[in-house]
């Protein structure tokens, strides 16, 4: 069962009603418990038009072309042109979601950041706020960067992608680990907040990427032995990755999903030296040293998914990934 220490002894108590950004189908039976006192479930009527006239000015604000919940969308290819062709759906497989919760709010803080890690990333948009034991009333407004990024997810190929609710449950069941770590596993805490932070840059900023790489080196590597030659981050990286793909984790990202195929360690080797190419020098695009990692995105969305693999795993087992650092 659910048990959880409250995050301060004066914690804030709140009712939250927040609606989900992503076009996702959600699989599985609704309403359903996430996490205590946070239930996911269709929106009603009222909520429904509330959020299409609240994503609607949030997108003209912003210049963008929100893409519908309410329609699907088939690819139509012309020549060397496509388009995408709306095709409303049946009212009961309108994506319109929503989560309630009751409690404290700083634990709701937690579950949208644990919802980020999902595959795409769930992100939430605007939210009403009441307080439960205060005159607290208020409105969480849609965030432009959140707008941004459904609709670059929408671009990429994360079009009304299924959702197995359970897998959102699976997620959020990892509240507890976060509310009892010990001091020195709060390195796990500190990368669930960066990787959260990071997702107010856009999706193609050279800087998310760079973030990206920092998470893992967070999670994987110590300050290198200056009396060790093979001690450097990316010899950590490298080596550390590949024993976690091969003896840890159930099923690893496969790169040959993202890239043509190429050793572990070219790729890797590779992948960092592009890290470093962001990091210090005012160079763009690709040079040809990288030609085989094919463009930016497909780095940045392998380096990504790599991240997520990687918290997830470090919140299972938190000790196992701080004795791994210290290797």
């Amino acid at each position: 069962m659910w048990k959880l220490k409250p995050s301060t002894k004066n914690a804030q108590m709140e009712k939250v009603i927040a609606h989900f950004a992503s076009h996702v189908s959600l699989i599985g039976n609704l309403p359903q418990e996430i996490a205590p006192n946070a239930i996911i479930r269709r929106a009603s009527t009222n909520e429904i038009a509330e959020f299409d006239r609240r994503n609607a000015l949030a997108a003209s604000a912003i210049s963008i072309n929100s893409h519908s919940y309410r329609h699907k969308y088939e690819e139509v290819v012309n020549g060397t042109s496509t388009t995408y062709v709306p095709k409303l759906l049946p009212e009961a497989n309108w994506r319109y979601w929503v989560i309630e919760y009751e409690g404290d709010g700083l634990i709701f803080n937690r579950i949208e950041q644990l919802l980020t890690l999902s595959m795409p990333s769930v992100y939430l948009s605007f939210a009403t706020i009441t307080g439960l034991s205060s005159p607290l009333e208020g409105t969480r407004p849609l965030s432009p960067h959140i707008l941004e990024r459904v609709e670059s997810l929408w671009w990429n190929g994360y079009r009304e992608n299924p959702i197995d609710v359970s897998k959102l449950v699976h997620l959020c069941s990892h509240l507890q680990t976060l509310s009892n770590l010990d001091a020195q596993d709060i390195f796990v805490l500190d990368a669930l907040h960066k990787f959260f932070d990071l997702q107010r840059l856009p999706s193609r900023s050279d800087m998310y990427c760079l973030g990206l790489f920092s998470i893992i080196e967070s999670l994987l590597a110590h300050s290198p032995r200056l009396n060790e030659s093979l001690d450097s981050i990316n010899h950590q990286l490298v080596n550390k990755l590949q024993f976690l793909n091969a003896e840890i984790i159930d099923s690893p990202i496969d790169s040959s999903t993202y890239f043509p195929v190429i050793g572990h360690d070219k790729l890797w080797k590779k992948l960092y030296a592009y890290r470093s190419q962001i990091a210090h020098t005012s160079q763009r695009s690709l040079s040809s040293e990288f030609q085989a990692l094919r463009s930016a995105q497909c780095i940045t969305d392998f380096v990504e998914a790599n991240t997520k693999e990687l918290m997830i795993l470090a919140l299972k087992k938190p000790s196992f990934l701080r004795y791994l650092r210290a290797c």
